[in-house]
């Protein structure tokens, strides 16, 4: 139990299938643990419900060659466990650099579409802040961009933000997933009835803070005749989003800021 918010139980439905990706390397062969890897080529993957029993197991190939290879295996759940975990193992040296699993039906822009459909029918109109408070100063926009493989995880400083015992993401040792892109964000905002809220990585107000800002605010609303704009439209959205509310930070009264700030 990871605690609140992002816990680590793994929620399976009876009879409903799902799909478990994941992207494994070796060590390149100049590495001199490459031999003892490749001796070793396959990762055992267990899906094991809350009382220990693996309701699926598979194997996924470490390839010897050093480059990054997806692999995918597909199950229908035997039963519904709302506590089951992933077991991944394998001997000698190997690389994750990405796992997922997701269900094989109702899935949106990578989000549950039950999900999606709940919280329409909450009826709810107003704001909707995006990526979140404690996780805003340090999100990365840009990264959010790359395909889901190719984000790496968000960190945070230890102890930072009150909202749990030991900093945000203490259970995670600081890490949070690189979810959902700002296209993604406001495709749900669209699909829902959402008001956008955007909050900004403004902490310090830095110039690097200063310029990313800008950024983000040119791929959101910016004229095709922008860089930033111009790159929202090649990635298949022409017209500016028109996004009107923006948060500078999070907390301005609880977290460091810039010192010339009230």
């Amino acid at each position: 139990n990871s605690g609140m918010s992002f816990g680590n139980a793994i929620v399976l439905k009876e009879a409903k299938g799902y799909s478990l990706r994941v992207v494994l390397k070796a060590p390149s062969k100049n590495n001199a643990a490459h031999e003892a890897t490749a001796a070793a080529s396959n990762m055992m993957a267990k899906i094991v419900s809350s009382t220990g029993e693996v309701l699926f197991s598979t194997s996924f190939p470490i390839m010897p060659s050093g480059e990054w290879a997806t692999s995918t295996a597909n199950f229908s759940a035997p039963a519904t466990d709302l506590n089951a975990t992933l077991q991944l193992t394998a001997t000698g040296e190997w690389w994750l650099g990405s796992v997922s699993l997701t269900p094989t039906t109702g899935v949106w822009r990578g989000m549950r579409l039950d999900v999606i459909e709940n919280l329409k029918q909450t009826g709810f109109t107003g704001l909707f802040r995006y990526p979140g408070g404690c996780y805003a100063p340090f999100y990365r926009w840009k990264i959010g961009l790359l395909e889901a493989d190719q984000r790496p995880p968000i960190e945070t400083p230890p102890g930072y933000c009150d909202a749990v015992a030991g900093g945000v993401n203490a259970y995670t040792d600081g890490m949070m997933e690189n979810g959902i892109s700002t296209d993604d964000y406001l495709a749900l905002c669209e699909y829902v009835g959402l008001v956008p809220a955007i909050t900004i990585r403004f902490q310090m107000g830095t110039a690097e803070d200063v310029q990313e800002a800008r950024d983000w605010v040119e791929y959101v609303n910016g004229g095709v005749d922008t860089l930033y704009g111009a790159l929202r439209a090649r990635r298949g959205h022409p017209e500016p989003y028109n996004v009107t509310y923006w948060y500078l930070g999070n907390e301005i009264a609880q977290q460091a800021r810039q010192p010339d700030y009230p």
